[in-house]
């Protein structure tokens, strides 16, 4: 409702609507288990709606038998290499090629309208370090979202601190790759929290290059060795993928992400 519905009832930028009366709404929800958010859309939307999820197989994978708004027909799973069979396992390349292939072949090679992720993990006695422990979970679901929403499309996705130069990189990287970006956080997030939102609106025509630079990111960082919960065992990282001097001069960008971060602390 804060963004007039852009989500469940998207429009270009001339306010004209996104989908027509005869076509579906095409979303995917990532790292997404058990499926709130894409419960949520279909509450909406009814059969009028088509998701495609991806989330780590576990404890914490969809809940589809709970899922009582829409169809069954309205959502799919998919896990990557295998499909219903893989892992999904957000950091692999290769599950992010096989859900960009099934996700493009199911939507008339465009993509879908908008990309919704939440991913976290339990960080417990290690809250003030969670960023640092998302870095590669927050480039992934950005990196997911530039292959899949098409353009003109939409994207959400749960984030903690932004501090690190590393994660003001990826809100830069999104500043350019969408018309439009910003951070909120919503009443209904516990102000004790971190939790954030980014919202991206509008992707721009000309974001591939960005996405195919934070697959080549994700690539380096998957040969140093990060597991699932941001643990590593080598001595080099990467801290930073933009430059501080190009992130300056975008006075309009740099004052944002600082009047954000003092706003929200």
């Amino acid at each position: 409702a804060v963004f007039d519905f852009m989500f469940s009832e998207p429009k270009s930028p001339d306010f004209t609507p996104m989908v027509n009366k005869n076509e579906l709404l095409y979303f995917a929800d990532v790292c997404a288990g058990p499926g709130g958010f894409s419960e949520y859309i279909l509450w909406r939307k009814q059969w009028r709606a088509k998701g495609f999820g991806f989330t780590l197989k576990g404890p914490n994978d969809f809940k589809l038998e709970d899922f009582f708004a829409g169809p069954p027909e309205s959502f799919e799973t998919h896990y990557g290499v295998n499909g219903v069979d893989g892992d999904g396992n957000v950091f692999d390349e290769n599950n992010l090629k096989e859900f960009k292939r099934h996700v493009l072949d199911n939507t008339d090679g465009l993509g879908v309208h908008f990309m919704m992720a939440d991913g976290g993990f339990t960080v417990e006695g290690q809250e003030n370090i969670q960023e640092i422990l998302s870095k590669q979970l927050y480039l992934c679901q950005f990196m997911f979202a530039l292959h899949v929403v098409r353009p003109g499309g939409h994207f959400v996705c749960k984030l903690f601190d932004i501090f690190t130069p590393f994660s003001v990189g990826l809100i830069y990287l999104m500043y350019r790759a969408f018309e439009r970006v910003c951070i909120h956080k919503p009443n209904t997030s516990r102000p004790a929290n971190s939790e954030r939102y980014i919202i991206c609106k509008w992707k721009r025509q000309d974001a591939k290059a960005i996405a195919n630079y934070l697959f080549e990111i994700n690539c380096s960082l998957n040969e140093l060795g990060f597991d699932k919960l941001g643990g590593v065992k080598s001595k080099i990282d990467i801290n930073q993928i933009v430059p501080n001097e190009i992130i300056m001069q975008d006075s309009a960008f740099y004052n944002y992400i600082r009047n954000s971060n003092n706003l929200c602390g």
